[in-house]
């Protein structure tokens, strides 16, 4: 007959073996997302329980149970303009450096 001090000593190596056997499939779980095959300029997000593929800076929200993804349209649109923004910024320091070039010619 198993005394109590077996009985807890039985528990705690139970309680051990399923700790250990959690952290291994969890990290088995993420390399399983490593190794999914994300294509370039996307990202995997884990959203609500659910792992999703979008593009590296869009959104999505959740509302109750339903996934609300940003409209293709609007990405577009907001990618568009922070890269006609960055060309700007680039032509002006572009402009600085040819008039200091001009300047330390003379």
């Amino acid at each position: 007959m198993m005394t109590r001090k077996d009985i807890v000593i039985l528990s705690m190596a139970l309680i051990i073996a399923l700790g250990s056997f959690a952290v291994y499939a969890q990290d088995d779980g993420e390399e399983e997302l490593r190794s999914a095959g994300v294509p370039p300029g996307m990202v995997m997000k884990k959203i609500g329980g659910r792992n999703v593929v979008i593009p590296r800076d869009s959104w999505v929200r959740k509302r109750g149970d339903i996934l609300i993804y940003e409209d293709i349209n609007a990405y577009i649109g907001r990618k568009m303009i922070e890269v006609e923004e960055h060309i700007a910024k680039i032509e002006a320091d572009l402009e600085a450096i040819q008039k200091e070039i001009d300047g330390s010619k003379i």
